[in-house]
């Protein structure tokens, strides 16, 4: 069965269906990178985190910003490439 779907309303929905942000675990297992490597990433500025915590609260759950992973990916094979 062939649909007619205009192409700026499939890659809206394609967008819509990729997450925005994962646990570590799942970031981890999504690019092959261990989670180590996420958090140092992280400290050097090349990715982003969001921390979600209750307020009051001191431990929380920390969520990786899968675009910024896509980002540093992107920049990293631009440079191996060159």
């Amino acid at each position: 069965m062939h649909t007619n779907t205009h192409p700026a309303i499939a890659a809206a929905e394609s967008i819509a269906a990729q997450p925005e942000f994962a646990t570590l675990s799942g970031a981890s297992r999504l690019f092959g990178v261990s989670r180590s490597s996420l958090y140092n990433l992280e400290r050097e500025g090349a990715i982003r985190f969001a921390r979600v915590r209750r307020r009051g609260h001191v431990l929380g759950r920390v969520l990786v910003d899968l675009e910024s992973v896509r980002s540093y990916l992107r920049k990293c094979t631009g440079e191996v490439a060159k």
